[in-house]
């Protein structure tokens, strides 16, 4: 096993780059080892998965962004409290975050929150209602109903 900062030439470690130097690195942040061509060793060390999710990317927008179903996720470090409700690629929809930290526990696969305004970045927890599964459609269709009434009892006022 070599040591941190060892370095030695693309042919000795079997790589396809053979004339270049590469050095043994640490990942501050996953901890991961590696070989690094020398060339290529980004700011801090940080490997290149870490560094594309970090704040030393230009593309880092403070750990959020958006699913392709339109919700709101957040970045989670693995060692957050709430990391176990995190996905493959440590993000967690924000929306299931914010209740599970005002729960001030992990929310079960089997809970779902539920938006009241159906709006799907909306995150307030004065907005997000926990349920079931299965008692989900009944809870969207109070508020759908709760909806209607406010609509049509602004209409009835404005006339």
């Amino acid at each position: 096993m070599p040591n941190l900062g060892d370095i030695v030439y693309g042919y000795e470690i079997g790589k396809k780059d053979r004339r270049h130097k590469f050095v043994w690195l640490e990942c501050p942040e996953c901890h991961n080892h590696r070989w690094k061509a020398q060339k290529d060793i980004r700011e801090k060390g940080i490997c290149f998965e870490c560094f594309r999710k970090l704040k030393y990317s230009n593309n880092w927008k403070g750990g959020k962004s958006k699913s392709s179903q339109h919700y709101v996720t957040v970045y989670l470090k693995p060692d957050d409290k709430f990391h176990p409700m995190a996905s493959t690629n440590n993000y967690v929809l924000e929306h299931r975050l914010i209740m599970a930290k005002h729960l001030g526990r992990c929310l079960k696969s089997s809970e779902i929150v539920h938006h009241l305004n159906a709006i799907k970045t909306d995150n307030r927890i004065e907005n997000l209602a926990l349920t079931t599964f299965k008692a989900h459609p009944y809870v969207t269709f109070i508020s759908q109903l709760q909806k209607r009434i406010r609509e049509l009892e602004q209409l009835h006022l404005g006339i």
